[in-house]
């Protein structure tokens, strides 16, 4: 999975190679027969980047909270989604040097993200 992330200032945009394996639940409530509103927790574990500029990242294991809304299609069998999840990871490893929980803990990397999502149902 190839993610974009953007520095300002220094470098208008770099492309890290990322390893992540996600576990997510979402609860959802609906409002009427298209939008479904929902609220959940999800967990990113082996959470890696890789970098051909920099030395490769390794972050904890982190826990999100996640804002989801779903509109369903009435002619098609699909959805949109629109969602929003909220997670700070903590740097465990830069290249081969091990980073100690004072620093982690001071130093964490903002992961909160939005995504459009197309569900096509078969």
């Amino acid at each position: 999975m190839v993610r974009t992330i953007s520095i300002p200032q220094t470098l208008i945009m770099v492309i890290f190679l990322s390893t992540v394996y996600l576990s997510t639940v979402i609860l959802y409530y609906k409002l009427n027969n298209h939008v479904k509103l929902g609220a959940g927790y999800g967990v990113d574990t082996s959470v890696e980047l890789e970098s051909d500029f920099s030395d490769d990242v390794k972050l904890d294991n982190a826990g999100k909270f996640i804002l989801s809304g779903m509109y369903t299609f009435e002619d098609i069998s699909a959805s949109l989604e629109l969602r929003y999840s909220s997670v700070e990871y903590t740097v465990s490893k830069i290249g081969s040097i091990n980073i100690s929980n004072d620093i982690a803990n001071h130093n964490k990397v903002d992961g909160n993200h939005s995504a459009l999502l197309f569900h096509w149902n078969f």
